[in-house]
Parts: structure tokens; C-alpha cells; sequence
């Protein structure tokens, strides 16, 4: 099954219903930004689509949507059985301080709910 972003709209538009369209277009490109940023992961570009329309996501709207937050642990996931799967866990939570502070990955922290940058405020309910 294609689960790039482009395949990710006409596959299940669920996971990407919320969001504005221009940021829906444009995370369909991935930047040099994520093949620098992440070494080897990058070759998986489904993953790098997908963390590319997080970080569009949360920097406009300061909210990730659950079912996206869902998609992205899935696909950490499935990197980790691989080379360089902790290498892109290792390099959003580094590389990316907007991303590292309103995603979480780890295995007891998933479920967690999804905080703005300041934590002032509770803006989304945990996904379950």
C-alpha cells in the first residue's frame, strides 16, 4: 500500500482532513533539509514525506493532527527493524526543536497528548 503523503490523501483522507491545503501540497516535496538531517533514513522517502508535513503541520497550527501522530509512530515503528530507524528518532528530537518539543516516539510515551511549543496549554486530547 502506498502511504506517501500523496498516496496518504487518496488512500485515507482522514489523516490528512485538517489539514490546509497548501501545507497538504507542499509536504508533498521533501527538502535537502531531511536528506542532510537524517543520513541514511532519508532513503525511506514515505517517512521523510510524512515528518516533512509534520513539521508544516505544527509550525502553522501549533496542533498535530491524531491520526497523522498515529501514521508517523507507525512508520518510526517499521524504521527501527532497520538501519538508521533510532537515527531518525535521534535526529528529529536534535534537529528539530519545534518538532521535538510536540512529538514524542518513545514506546511509553506515544499515547501522550500533544502540547504547544510554550506547554502553557493542553491542545489536543492523548491518542489512543
Amino acid at each position: 500500500m502506498n502511504t506517501s503523503t500523496l498516496g496518504l490523501v487518496g488512500k485515507n483522507p482522514t489523516v490528512l482532513e485538517k489539514l490546509p491545503a497548501p501545507a497538504a501540497i507542499a509536504a508533498a516535496s521533501v527538502h535537502k533539509y531531511w536528506t542532510s538531517a537524517f543520513g541514511k533514513a532519508a532513503d525511506n522517502v514515505e517517512l521523510m514525506e510524512l515528518l516533512k508535513l509534520a513539521e508544516m503541520y505544527t509550525s502553522r497550527s501549533h496542533v498535530l493532527n491524531c491520526e497523522l501522530y498515529k501514521v508517523l509512530v507507525m512508520k518510526i515503528d517499521e524504521l527501527r527493524s532497520t538501519v538508521g530507524g533510532d537515527e531518525v528518532v535521534n535526529a528529529l528530537r536534535s534537529k528539530n526543536k519545534d518538532l521535538r518539543e510536540r512529538l514524542t516516539f518513545s514506546e511509553d510515551e506515544r499515547a501522550r497528548a500533544i502540547y504547544d511549543i510554550t506547554k502553557a496549554k493542553r491542545i489536543q486530547s492523548v491518542c489512543v
